[in-house]
């Protein structure tokens, strides 16, 4: 009976002293959730900021040299030729806007050059391309990875890139308030502008071939057979970039610019029967750089200029 009486009296014990202390009870465990991971791709998006992407994992290139495959973003390269010079043309598929990511030499406010190799290596690039060397001019419209650097418009048609990966075209803006025109009508559709570039011209709008006009492009020599470069988009997340040998390659005679947007107007044809959405040409010549599996891969035989900073298209994959 005592035996008895003592263990209800511990029984009630215990009871009371959870009652009382509380945070000595076992507490429950609080179930784990997972992080969203937004509808359309797989990995989590890389940050709009300058951080590079993740390491490249080098079994992800075909054996052919011309490819990259990844569950997050696709690259085939095709060569081809026409007006007497070898082009190669890579069409890219990724998996969220935040992979096509911009990069400089050194910094974008600082007048640094490198080799394009060199700067797409460090940012863990799986296919690269030159950008417009916005750090070496007094006037332009450049927005990289979201900031703003300049909004002094040449008159030089300028390529707005939004947060979903669309191309924006603005033909020969000429005010800082034309620029402002279009972030704002950018914004009321609930988009902002994560990359712009002032170089141009566009060479294709809504499959169609655009002329040059005007005295803005004289520097880029347009009736001139030359080593070309040209960023397009096609359709959501889908892209070409288009690269030509020069005069300076064996059998190569370049293109002229009412040449190069005959070409790309006609090989966005071969992808979409919409055509290019946009193509817009970048700085080409000696500046002109294609790389892709750790180097430079376009006009063998030409000479290879340090540039400013890159275009380029990263893996989600960690």
């Amino acid at each position: 009976m005592r035996i008895y009486r003592a263990s209800v009296l511990l029984l009630v014990l215990t009871l009371v002293l959870g009652c009382i202390l509380p945070g000595q009870a076992e507490q429950p465990t609080a179930t784990p959730t997972a992080t969203p991971v937004p509808e359309g791709y797989t990995y989590p998006p890389l940050p709009i900021d300058l951080s590079p992407g993740p390491p490249v994992i080098r079994e992800n290139y075909g054996e052919d040299g011309l490819s990259y495959t990844d569950p997050s973003l696709l690259v085939q390269i095709y060569e081809d030729r026409a007006y007497n010079t070898p082009i190669l043309y890579a069409h890219i598929r990724i998996s969220h806007p935040s992979q096509m990511r911009t990069a400089p030499a050194g910094t974008f406010r600082m007048q640094t050059t490198s080799l394009g190799a060199h700067i797409a290596r460090r940012y863990n690039a799986v296919i690269a391309i030159n950008g417009d060397f916005f750090v070496y001019d007094a006037k332009s419209y450049a927005v990289r990875q979201g900031e703003t650097y300049r909004n002094r418009p040449t008159g030089e048609d300028v390529l707005i890139i939004d947060d979903l990966g669309n191309f924006h075209p603005l033909f020969a803006p000429e005010t800082p308030e034309q620029i402002l025109q279009a972030v704002e009508a950018l914004a009321q559709e609930g988009r902002s502008v994560v990359n712009a570039f002032t170089f141009g011209p566009i060479l294709v709008h809504n499959g169609k071939m655009q002329e040059v006009s005007g005295t803005k492009y004289f520097n880029i020599s347009p009736g001139v057979n030359a080593q070309r470069v040209a960023l397009v988009q096609l359709g959501p997340l889908e892209y070409l970039i288009v690269s030509t040998q020069g005069p300076e390659d064996k059998n190569s005679k370049g293109l002229t610019i009412p040449e190069m947007a005959a070409y790309v107007e006609e090989v966005g044809y071969r992808f979409s029967d919409k055509g290019c959405l946009v193509a817009y040409n970048l700085d080409g010549g000696s500046t002109n750089t294609l790389y892709f599996n750790g180097r430079k891969i376009n006009s063998p035989g030409g000479k290879t200029r340090d540039i400013a900073d890159i275009i380029y298209f990263a893996s989600l994959v960690r």
